[in-house]
């Protein structure tokens, strides 16, 4: 379980009641749930309904600030600044977190546009518009985004197409160093000696080699397709290494090991950090290891280049039960760069098998427990005898 920051419990007052009271109502709402799944399509609508209500009333446990509890109605941000959203970046300057994400403005006929909205607490959010909005290129369309700090200066990279009629097959780079302003410096492709060169090239996270040393570089975890020699390797999304987050080296992919499941070379990546002396490494997408929906997992490895071995203990971070025409209820979460620590964000929406979505909401920042990423996820979950918890 990770835990929703920014927010003060009151221990006996009415919030913990308030809290438990919502706690329950989600609890009932999921065996709601349980019931509806065996109607199948005729209450298609209601069960993501009922599974994106108790996803948020669960969230919201404990939800309560200095000077009261909070309404439902603060718990969940959706942006008001286009007809969608999509895919939040997020990381904190200055005193406050900082998010962006695609956005289609209201009008436009593309989602070539890029949301910033910030926030003290990580929960309340502060909706600024577009900061940038892309319009001088073949294909102007913008996919999800990372933003990190390289330095003296941020890099975002986001997804695009290199032209009208291919796929997501280009990563475009900005720079700011304020957050607010962004300058174009490039663009780059698939290496066709490791990867498909029309296949995916999307949005990459961004982590320093060194903490608190920029000079050392940085590594690259994007989304990608790798050609067949590098998945006959066991090889599957694309890597990059940098010295400076503006000119970028393309590497191989990593090895990747699904032990007794069936070998992935496909993820969309919500990141990669280092905790503990280890390197954890999440993505997923529809249909991965034996999920219906979109679902995301956890991979450890001992060296930020792999191999990433996936954590059979801890290993479906997140994700939906689906349905047909569904592609899901909660979808790609990402570490999220807070103040000195690693948090998780995450949105939920009611896609219904066309894309974009039409209804998109971002919940409350949550942080990992004190005792490791996933500890607490992997001793809540059935599995065979683990030490260091002793079931």
């Amino acid at each position: 379980m990770v835990h929703p920051i920014g927010v003060v419990g009151k221990p006996g007052g009415d919030s913990t009641r308030a809290s438990g009271h919502k706690f329950r109502l989600g609890g009932i709402l999921l065996g709601l749930l349980m019931v509806l799944r065996r109607r199948r399509e005729t209450l298609i609508r209601t069960l993501t309904i009922v599974q994106v209500l108790a996803f948020s009333l669960m969230t919201a446990v404990g939800a309560d600030t200095a000077t009261g509890a909070l309404g439902n109605d603060a718990m969940i941000f959706k942006s008001s600044s286009g007809d969608w959203w999509w895919d939040p970046s997020i990381l904190w300057y200055e005193g406050q977190y900082n998010l962006f994400s695609m956005l289609k403005l209201h009008g436009s006929k593309l989602e070539n546009s890029v949301l910033h909205a910030t926030s003290a607490d990580g929960v309340h959010w502060v909706d600024h518009g577009a900061v940038i909005t892309s319009t001088v290129f073949p294909a102007n369309q913008i996919f999800k985004m990372y933003v990190a700090r390289c330095g003296d200066r941020f890099i975002m990279d986001h997804g695009a197409l290199s032209k009208p009629d291919s796929g997501n097959d280009t990563l475009r780079f900005y720079e700011s160093r304020n957050l607010s302003d962004w300058s174009y410096i490039g663009e780059n492709h698939p290496d066709p000696k490791y990867y498909v060169p029309q296949g995916r090239w999307d949005h990459m996270y961004i982590l320093p080699k060194e903490e608190g040393n920029p000079a050392a570089g940085f590594w690259g975890y994007a989304v990608a397709n790798p050609n067949r020699k590098m998945i006959d390797e066991g090889r599957g999304f694309g890597m990059m290494e940098s010295s400076n987050g503006r000119e970028w080296t393309r590497l191989p992919p990593p090895k990747v090991d699904c032990g007794r499941y069936a070998p992935i070379n496909f993820l969309e990546i919500g990141g990669c950090e280092r905790l503990a002396g280890k390197y954890y490494l999440i993505g997923g997408f529809v249909g991965v290891l034996g999920q219906f929906s979109y679902s995301e997992f956890t991979f450890v490895a001992d060296s930020p280049t792999g191999p990433f071995k996936l954590d059979q203990d801890a290993w479906r971070l997140c994700g939906s039960s689906g349905y047909p025409g569904n592609l899901g209820v909660q979808f790609l979460a990402s570490f999220a760069r807070g103040n000195g620590e690693i948090l998780f964000s995450q949105y939920i929406s009611t896609a219904k098998g066309t894309w974009p979505a039409k209804e998109v909401w971002l919940v409350p920042l949550k942080r990992p427990p004190a005792n490791g990423i996933l500890e607490e996820q992997r001793c809540g979950q059935r599995h065979r005898h683990h030490p260091e918890c002793g079931q």
